[in-house]
């Protein structure tokens, strides 16, 4: 089964980029916005974030990197999906006593959406729950709000 399960993630991740995809080019932006405006009335969102345990066995090396909050051995996955709940960037790269914020830090979607801010100075913005820093591309909804940025909870739920 070991061998299986091997081969499998191994083509998974081959083709992985080709499906999962954080838009960089203005007019996907703008698709993926019209999609949060069109169902949530929200202008401006590229997508929602959160993060999501998903356990492991416990690892002979540096066991402490990935033992969590929860008492339990995991990695800490990063997810962003878009309205349709289409995953467009996983991070499955830290162990479960990463938190959200440092694994969102450590990220390349969070180093493309500093600089684009910095270079277009656009109004786009993912959401993120409470446990995330308010940034001018990362924002934190209010309770009307929250139903926008329950997309990638949703996801995580399936």
């Amino acid at each position: 089964m070991s061998k299986v399960i091997y081969e499998v993630v191994n083509a998974l991740e081959a083709i992985a980029d080709h499906w999962i995809q954080f838009p960089i080019d203005v007019d996907s932006k703008q698709q993926i916005q019209l999609g949060f405006l069109e169902k949530f009335g929200f202008l401006g969102v590229l997508g929602a974030i959160d993060g999501t345990h998903v356990a492991i066995l416990q690892p002979v090396q540096d066991e402490y990197i990935y033992f969590n909050r929860k008492r339990f051995h995991s990695k800490n996955v990063q997810i962003i999906c878009d309205s349709n709940l289409v995953i467009l960037n996983v991070n499955a790269n830290f162990g479960g006593a990463g938190h959200d914020p440092f694994i969102w830090r450590n990220s390349m979607v969070y180093r493309h959406l500093k600089e684009y801010y910095r270079n277009n100075n656009r109004r786009s913005w993912l959401l993120g729950d409470s446990g995330y820093p308010l940034q001018p591309w990362l924002l934190i909804p209010i309770n009307q709000q929250k139903s926008t940025r329950n997309c990638v909870e949703r996801y995580i739920g399936r």
